[in-house]
């Protein structure tokens, strides 16, 4: 697993890193420097996607997390094979993943990974697709 103190010993910083590190950090302020105004992530546009994970953020810190640790994985579903990010609260362990949709080394769109970490599903629910 990642820590944000990890990321700011990588030599060659990419954007990602950046992104990483304002996440790993609960840094929402950071994110909204960082993500474009032009892209609507997760279909709900900058600012709703922002609120989404500044709620996350407040969420975890209720639970005890100061941070998160970033470890990878594969989606399991929509997205088969592909890899996502995971985010772990460092005291928690409540986890979630985005995914990070890439076109010609630019990041296109970013969005939550439906089936992963506190994701239930129940029979009598509609599937996320």
């Amino acid at each position: 697993m990642i820590t944000s103190k990890e990321i700011l010993k990588i030599k060659k910083v990419e954007p990602i890193h950046s992104i990483w590190y304002a996440i790993l950090s609960m840094d929402h302020s950071k994110l909204n420097d960082l993500l474009s105004d032009d892209i609507d992530y997760e279909d709900i546009g900058k600012e709703q996607f922002i609120t989404k994970l500044r709620n996350r953020f407040t969420e975890d810190i209720m639970a005890g997390d100061t941070e998160y640790r970033l470890g990878f994985s594969s989606c399991n579903s929509c997205n088969c094979n592909e890899a996502i990010c995971v985010f772990t609260g460092n005291y928690s362990k409540r986890s979630f993943a985005l995914y990070f949709e890439y076109k010609n080394d630019l990041i296109v769109d970013i969005y939550h990974c439906n089936f992963y970490g506190d994701y239930t599903y129940d029979s009598n629910d509609d599937l996320p697709f």
